[in-house]
């Protein structure tokens, strides 16, 4: 049995040495996955621009309370205007809508009585094509169902300084402009 012990000392003996890495080479490398696994998990926890652009977005725009929407001004709806609109909103299957909410104002107190619905010539999740609001229209407002509640360059582009024009992002959701 020593012997035998003997016999596999020698062996191991006559191994070769094992390849020695350099303490550069380590903290090198120690350092890249560290910088590798920090940047996974700063992208995985850091909201994303849209997430940003949507929580900023939200944060600007008016909740409905007691069916008004108080912002620059008092906009309140009467005559089942309100559930009209909110009906619209939630059986357009995702895709957007537009509505022309009618009524009277006085100086930024408006008070909508009347909602008219144009003609929709074209409409689905990112864009509606309707015909225009007639000329008694207040607000022009249409929905932004993916609930992004920024205008886009083109509803900044067809605002004609008459009326106001809003966005619908939510049920009970809105963001003016206009005043």
């Amino acid at each position: 049995m020593q012997r035998d012990l003997e016999q596999e000392i020698k062996e191991l003996d006559q191994l070769p040495e094992p390849i020695k890495i350099p303490n550069w080479f380590k903290k090198t490398s120690l350092l890249l996955i560290s910088l590798t696994l920090l940047y996974l998990i700063v992208i995985y926890f850091i909201p994303s621009s849209y997430i940003i652009e949507f929580l900023a977005a939200r944060s600007t725009s008016t909740n409905l309370q007691n069916n008004q929407l108080i912002d620059e001004g008092v906009i309140t709806f009467e005559n089942n205007t309100l559930q009209l609109l909110q009906t619209a909103y939630k059986t357009a299957n995702g895709n957007e809508i537009k509505a022309c909410l009618q009524g009277s104002r006085s100086n930024n107190n408006i008070l909508i009585n009347k909602i008219h619905f144009p003609e929709i010539l074209h409409q689905d999740f990112k864009s509606v094509i309707a015909k225009p609001c007639p000329p008694n229209t207040l607000i022009d407002i249409h929905s932004h169902p993916s609930g992004r509640c920024f205008f886009s360059p083109h509803d900044i582009a067809v605002y004609d300084n008459q009326n106001i024009i809003a966005i619908m992002c939510g049920v009970n959701t809105f963001h003016l402009y206009g005043w």
